[in-house]
């Protein structure tokens, strides 16, 4: 799975996050902007992003910032750090966060059973 939110209202906002799944946070670079007044943010901002993000994911979290190339001739932006880190690298208006999974997803196995139940079931039909 992957959760997509723009990184001022992810922070602005309680969200329940599934921490083994993608987290993909657009435009990190005006993180904490929710009056969309500016066009550039302050590690200050950034720091307290990494402090929301920390409620899920450690310090130590592996995080991509994520910048698509804009002319045929110029490469993507693809730095990958401690997610402590975030608020000591340049941010644009073009940078994209990436989390990638903290952790394996839980399987089901009631819900799996279940399935199971249904499709030997169908199968029979």
């Amino acid at each position: 799975g992957c959760q997509h939110f723009e990184a001022s209202q992810f922070m602005a906002y309680q969200r329940h996050i599934d921490t083994a799944a993608y987290l993909i946070l657009w435009q990190v670079g005006i993180t904490g902007d929710i009056h969309s007044r500016r066009l550039s943010t302050n590690p200050a901002y950034v720091e307290l992003l990494v402090e929301v993000l920390g409620a899920d994911y450690p310090a130590e979290h592996r995080v991509t910032v994520y910048e698509a190339a804009t002319l045929a001739i110029a490469p993507p932006r693809i730095e990958t750090l401690a997610l402590r880190d975030l608020a000591s690298v340049p941010l644009t208006l073009q940078s994209t966060l990436i989390v990638p999974p903290a952790r394996r997803m839980l399987s089901n196995a009631l819900v799996k059973s279940k399935l199971d139940a249904l499709e030997q079931q169908f199968r029979a039909a």
